[in-house]
């Protein structure tokens, strides 16, 4: 499999950002209609292949997903499964606080850049993982809701947007008056870690569903 880390270059992009940042730059990714898009690719501090005990809400989904592809290099399924779903919990409650709906598709073009060079029956195999996860999701859950919700700046998606302009950047490219809280609670309804909805997978299987046909496509 390709590196997933392209360059490393130290850069501040925000004042509210402090740590050295390992910068992938403008990449093309391939969304689920085929089609190709511009997208920044900006990773903080790369995980490795970590068991869930080393994974907290410091970690970003584009950090977190460099800990996923360590995980298929390795085929270590079961450790990326759990890396994989929650970056996506993490990504999913990014979007309710960046302001620029064009960014929140950052975590498909990172699904796209850890997948694609992964071969099929080691698709296969990781999708298995996932969905046991998700059937018995106790332990993924006491995981979130003990780390709780991501306290990083989500830079990451914010530089990934077709509005991303550093001198006209308003609130830090968050939406004014956000609710942290409320947010929380229905991400860990997207995640299946609530029970408010009768179906309580059915949004983060689509998700799901949704990276894997950009492979397949």
């Amino acid at each position: 499999m390709k590196s997933a880390i392209l360059l490393l270059c130290a850069i501040t992009f925000l004042t509210s950002c402090q740590s050295v940042q390992y910068v992938k730059g403008i990449k093309q990714v391939k969304t689920i209609n085929g089609k190709y898009v511009n997208r920044n690719i900006t990773v903080n501090n790369p995980l490795k292949c970590v068991g869930q005990n080393k994974v907290s809400n410091t970690d970003t989904p584009a950090d977190i997903m460099m800990g996923v592809q360590d995980c298929l290099e390795s085929s270590d399924f079961k450790k990326g499964a759990f890396l994989y779903l929650y970056a996506l919990n993490n990504a999913k409650y990014d979007t309710f606080r960046v302001s620029d709906k064009t960014s929140h598709t950052i975590i498909d073009g990172l699904a796209e850049m850890v997948f694609s060079d992964v071969n099929q029956t080691e698709l296969n195999s990781f999708k298995l993982y996932i969905q046991e996860t998700l059937s018995n999701n106790t332990s993924f859950c006491s995981t979130l809701i003990k780390e709780g919700r991501p306290s990083y700046h989500p830079l990451y998606m914010v530089m990934s947007g077709n509005k991303y302009n550093r001198k006209n950047l308003i609130n830090n490219g968050l939406v004014q008056g956000y609710d942290p809280d409320k947010n929380w609670q229905d991400t860990l309804v997207y995640s299946g870690c609530k029970n408010e909805l009768n179906d309580i997978k059915s949004e983060i299987n689509s998700t799901i569903t949704n990276h894997f046909k950009i492979i397949d496509i």
